[in-house]
């Protein structure tokens, strides 16, 4: 019987990542369909197409709004300073086919720029209870 292959991820430490990918265990990528990868929120997440960002994801969960750029890049600055405390994460399909700005034409998307298809959260909240514990709570599953 040969042995199965670990799929790992392709991501590696990056200042454009919420958090370091390392923290991500390497079994989540295993029960993941062929293509897709779990890996943190990314700055340029919200420069990718418009159908395929992050942002766009987070529209089948609620109204978003009309988020600027600059304080998209805010807000991400903040919580990678609080990389400790918030963990967003996207699940990427490299393989997706997505439509273009001209909505009648399909094309690839390169690798590593792939399709957001899920995103979520964990907040980790700190306690003084249970010997200053810590709670995970799970916000915007999208």
């Amino acid at each position: 019987m040969a042995p199965t292959q670990t799929k790992k991820s392709p991501f590696t430490k990056s200042n454009d990542f919420l958090f370091d990918p390392a923290i991500i265990p390497d079994h989540l990528q295993q029960v993941l369909p062929p293509g897709h990868f779990v890996r943190p929120l990314s700055r340029s997440d919200n420069q990718l197409r418009h159908n395929t960002s992050f942002l766009k994801t987070l529209e089948v969960l609620t109204v978003v709004g009309d988020i600027e750029p600059v304080k998209f890049e805010e807000r991400f600055q903040y919580l990678q300073k609080h990389n400790d405390q918030y963990f967003t994460i996207v699940i990427e399909d490299m393989n997706a086919p997505t439509s273009s700005p001209n909505q009648d034409v399909l094309e690839l998307v390169p690798p590593g720029r792939g399709k957001i298809v899920a995103a979520g959260t964990v907040l980790i909240e700190r306690k003084f209870i249970r010997g200053l514990g810590l709670v995970g709570h799970i916000e915007d599953i999208a």
